[in-house]
């Protein structure tokens, strides 16, 4: 109990033992008890241990709030410094790319970076992302969002005219576009090439939204880049945003075998003269959607079945178009048909040649020892691709010794450029695979050869092979004194041949019953490699199969089992469809998309994931009829490979 005696303290304080008890008491509570503050034996209210560490425990998480919130203000009030200033787009990312301002931004493997506030600048790039990654940051879709924001018109923006509207575009750099006549239409019927141009003689490297319109142009302009509208070229409609506004974008693809690498590197590789490509499908692979795809009657579900023409912008075609233009140096794309198709463009094909000097680097020269063999080099503006000639010189008189080029090679052809010095002119031996295919002589007059004159050539046709072991390899053929070749060059015609094989309406099953043949080239050849998305109408129910995923399983595995081992495959999932009527369909395309996963996992190849680039989007602005892609929907599906193929 408490006395409560109200003694005042004094100068030494209370004697009375009453007071004693009641400190006693009172110490204990200040020491122990859970309440923030206790009477003490006056009636003055004291704070506890409790309660002070309480209050410093409040007092410390207001100033972590405090402290986190003036940081978020910094980094909100350098971001909002960045989208005022407008990002400024460098170029892509390579060694020697100088970086002076935070807001400028670079390309690499299709997203945009800045400078981390953390990196002192000016900046120069090595190249070598592995080590300097760190000094930057990805914007993501900021550099879109920026174009996009309303009302950002200060710090150095300016409003464009462009087609009768207000356009923005950031033009720090350049001289004011207000008062330039762009005139563009936007009806898809008068022609607004010409506005396009000086527009782009003006503004470049610029996110322009063009306000849903569609513009008819002899080419898509490509110095900016161009979102909510499309292009109408040669007839046909096309996004205007189907490459650069979402190159930011990350691809969706899971590498569980490297094939998409191996197919980047042979779309570039002049001793693998020919990468054909087939595209397996069922109508999404066709190009349905569009709105301006072809006639697909008659459709016969097989390969003779009506295809869809080259000009429509479905992703196929789309992808045709740019590993044309990328790969192929912008080669004269040539369409053909599938042989029994009555109609259509099946087939894109692209043909270029590349010289080649064949020592050092993909070549292996030897030669015989002795003192009278020698290799010796010249060059001359003179002489056609290399400009230079290797001299491989053989003077060991009676005695059959020789040089040898070693080569891997994957084709049926290619052309060997001379110079002919008839006095001391020799021959050469071909072999492939260690089996000679004849002997040939490098003298004037033989296969219209003119003395003392360079550039002379010699096609070498043979069947097709494939990462075959070429040899050429000089020979005296029984002539006395100095022998010499002088070997130029190898010339090689690279073929990129693509094929669509998309069949309407076609489940795995039917395709393994009756058009396996889709893996086989319009020359007979086995197809180097194949894309292939199937699933979408394994979904419905069969009237002579089991429903449900299991039977998908058993089917795309057989499927890949009876393809052609020669062929390398590459798995690919389509969009997600609205329709998923269980009355209908067995199973939905989610199942697919983990049914294709799973089996690409287990076979070690690439699946390319279209479900996820489009599953975060409403279907009914990329989708015609809930299924089938429409434009944008099947440029969104070309930008997901293109970027999958080029981070590969």
């Amino acid at each position: 109990m408490r006395y409560n005696t109200g003694n005042p303290v004094g100068t030494d304080g209370s004697s009375s033992p009453f007071d004693l008890h009641d400190n006693s008491a009172n110490i204990d509570l200040f020491a122990n008890g859970d309440e923030p503050a206790y009477p003490d034996r006056l009636g003055q209210l004291r704070k506890s241990i409790s309660g002070m560490e309480s209050e410093f425990d409040s007092a410390q998480a207001e100033r972590a709030a405090e402290f986190d919130a003036s940081q978020q203000d910094k980094e909100d009030r350098f971001n909002d410094f960045l989208v005022s200033s407008a990002y400024q787009f460098i170029g892509e990312y390579a060694s020697g790319l100088v970086v002076s301002e935070y807001n400028q931004i670079f390309q690499k493997d299709g997203q945009f970076y800045r400078a981390s506030p953390s990196t002192a600048l000016p900046y120069t790039t090595t190249g070598t992302w592995a080590s300097e990654s760190s000094k930057f940051i990805p914007v993501g879709d900021a550099a879109l969002r920026q174009e996009l924001a309303s009302g950002n018109t200060g710090s150095g923006a300016e409003m464009v005219e462009f087609a009768g509207r207000t356009v923005e575009a950031k033009l720090r750099d350049n001289p004011s576009p207000r008062d330039q006549p762009y005139s563009a239409v936007g009806d898809g019927v008068a022609n607004d090439s010409a506005a396009f141009t000086a527009f782009e003689a003006v503004v470049t490297g610029r996110v322009v939204d063009l306000s849903g319109r569609t513009h008819l142009v002899n080419s898509a302009p490509k110095k900016n880049a161009y979102i909510n509208g499309r292009f109408k070229i040669a007839g046909f409609t096309r996004n205007s945003s189907n490459i650069s506004a979402f190159s930011y974008q990350p691809p969706f693809v899971h590498r569980f075998g490297g094939q998409l690498s191996k197919l980047k590197v042979s779309l570039s590789n002049p001793l693998e003269q020919i990468t054909s490509v087939a595209f397996i499908g069922d109508s999404i692979t066709w190009g349905v959607g569009t709105g301006e795809e072809s006639t697909s009657s008659p459709n016969t579900a097989l390969l003779t079945a009506a295809r869809d023409d080259a000009g429509s912008y479905s992703w196929v075609n789309i992808l045709k178009k740019y590993i044309g233009e990328r790969y192929a140096f912008g080669a004269v794309q040539v369409n053909s048909n599938w042989a029994g198709s009555p109609s259509g463009q099946a087939i894109a094909q692209f043909s270029y040649n590349r010289f080649v000097f064949p020592r050092r680097g993909d070549f292996t020269v030897t030669q015989a020892a002795g003192g009278s063999m020698s290799i010796t080099e010249q060059y001359s503006t003179s002489i056609e691709g290399t400009r230079a000639v290797m001299i491989l010189g053989n003077g060991n008189a009676g005695v059959e010794s020789s040089h040898s080029i070693k080569f891997k090679f994957t084709g049926f052809s290619f052309v060997l450029g001379f110079t002919c010095q008839e006095s001391t002119a020799s021959y050469y031996e071909l072999l492939i695979n260690g089996v000679s295919q004849g002997v040939f002589s490098t003298h004037a007059g033989v296969d219209g050869f003119v003395n003392n004159t360079r550039n002379n050539y010699r096609t070498h046709t043979f069947a097709k092979v494939v990462n075959a072991d070429i040899e050429i390899k000089t020979r005296r053929n029984g002539e006395t004194g100095l022998r010499e070749i002088y070997l130029q060059s190898i010339k090689f015609n690279k073929v990129i041949n693509l094929i669509n094989q998309g069949i309407i309406g076609v489940a795995t099953r039917w395709y393994i019953n009756f058009n396996m043949g889709a893996f086989t080239d319009q020359y007979g050849s086995t197809c180097d490699y194949a894309i292939c998305q199937l699933g979408t109408n394994d979904r419905i129910f069969q009237s002579n199969a089991p429903g449900g995923m299991n039977q998908f399983v058993y089917d795309l595995k057989e499927f890949l089992d009876t393809a052609p081992a020669a062929t390398t495959k590459i798995l690919m999932c389509a969009n997600p469809a609205v329709n998923e009527d269980p009355t209908v369909y067995s199973f939905n395309m989610q199942d697919v998309r983990g049914v294709i996963t799973r089996v690409a996992k287990e076979r070690g190849l690439d699946m390319i994931d279209n479900y996820a680039a489009m599953s975060a989007l409403d279907p009914s602005i990329v989708a015609s009829d809930g299924l089938h892609p429409n434009i944008l929907g099947h440029s969104l599906i070309a930008r997901n490979i293109i970027n999958a193929l080029e981070s590969a």
